[in-house]
């Protein structure tokens, strides 16, 4: 269950929230840990830690995402497609920052900020098109494999 309105809600192009949607692009709504309830139980969900800092649940029974958890439990991370209860116009779900931008497979040509990395205060970096050369694209794959591959091509 989530109580009030999200920290942020944010569109993620990093490769390993793509690879778990399965899409170009995941929006995710970030909830501030006393704002968060599961109804489902450890014995509803497993668990994997995909980095120090984040552990993600899905549902045993079908693989779906459920949430997520950032700094040991301290902001939750929830897909926007799982908030079904959501009025359509409600602006406090609409997204606002775009993150891991350079990790993108997609431009989307929006008014929203897109940042290098992740849009937390202390780390933040506004990403901007300078950041690429020009002359070279750069474009980033992501295996199923999880590993990284960096294919550079003159255009």
């Amino acid at each position: 269950m989530i109580l009030g309105k999200p920290i942020a809600v944010a569109l993620c192009h990093g490769c390993v929230c793509r690879r778990r949607s399965g899409g170009d692009v995941s929006c995710r709504a970030l909830h501030s840990q006393k704002n968060f309830t599961c109804a489902a139980t450890e014995n509803d969900l497993w668990a994997i830690q995909s980095s120090p800092n984040v552990t993600r649940y899905r549902c045993k029974e079908c693989g779906s995402p459920v949430y997520a958890t950032l700094g040991k439990g301290k902001t939750y991370v929830v897909p926007r497609s799982a908030l079904t209860n959501i009025a359509k116009d409600d602006q406090s779900f609409k997204p606002t920052p775009h993150m891991h931008n350079k990790q993108r497979c997609i431009d989307i040509d929006d008014d929203l900020p897109k940042f290098v990395g992740t849009s937390a205060p202390v780390s933040s970096e506004l990403w901007n098109a300078s950041l690429e050369c020009s002359t070279v694209r750069s474009y980033i794959a992501c295996t199923m494999s999880g590993r990284v591959e960096c294919n550079i091509s003159d255009h």
